[in-house]
């Protein structure tokens, strides 16, 4: 060992979603939604009443888990 620290190869990504599916009841609020944030991004998440934005932050915090896909942070 030469005492370097190596990163793997995906250690700059550090937040992942894939293939996210949300669903309340019968209402699916996220469907198929797919996210990498890598180091030193900003991903800006927008869109109108209902679209999943809070679901989403949800999911990013711990505070709900997916029915379908990964989240890995």
């Amino acid at each position: 060992m030469n005492g370097i620290s190596q990163r793997p190869p995906d250690a700059d990504e550090i937040v992942v979603l894939r293939d996210v599916k949300k669903q309340f009841d019968d209402q699916e609020v996220l469907k198929g939604v797919t996210l990498t944030a890598r180091r030193k991004e900003t991903p800006v998440i927008i869109g109108g009443p209902g679209a999943g934005k809070t679901t989403l932050a949800k999911l990013l915090c711990r505070l709900a888990d997916p029915t379908e896909g990964t989240v890995r942070l």
